[in-house]
């Protein structure tokens, strides 16, 4: 296991080797991965396609990851502030939706 810290040091560098426009093409390509095992993975589940549960799973986990990589990316690319108070709004929009009972996240 890594930690962030080193996570951010390896995702920088591959910004600098690779260039923040392929950086992009490269999280687009993820996300399309993703949309696609996602859709495999809801077939799968719905017949009997000789996997066991632990592959459908362990394979919807790597693009998981994958797409986990390219928007720790996009985080250093647009900043990291910007996208946690975005996603603060949208789990407050998300809570008052499903009139949950939870308060304590939405402390800043």
């Amino acid at each position: 296991m890594t930690n962030e810290n080193d996570e951010n040091k390896i995702l920088k560098q591959a910004l600098d080797f690779y260039g923040v426009n392929l950086q992009i093409v490269v999280a687009m390509e993820e996300l399309a991965e993703l949309i696609s095992e996602l859709s495999r993975y809801f077939i799968r589940n719905t017949r009997n396609d000789g996997l066991s549960s632990m592959e459908k799973k362990y394979r919807l986990a790597g693009e998981v990851a994958d797409v986990e990589i390219v928007c720790q990316t996009l985080r250093l690319l647009i900043g990291n502030d910007i996208v946690k108070e975005r996603k603060y709004e949208k789990m407050i929009r998300l809570n008052e939706r499903i009139g949950s009972e939870v308060r304590t996240i939405f402390k800043k």
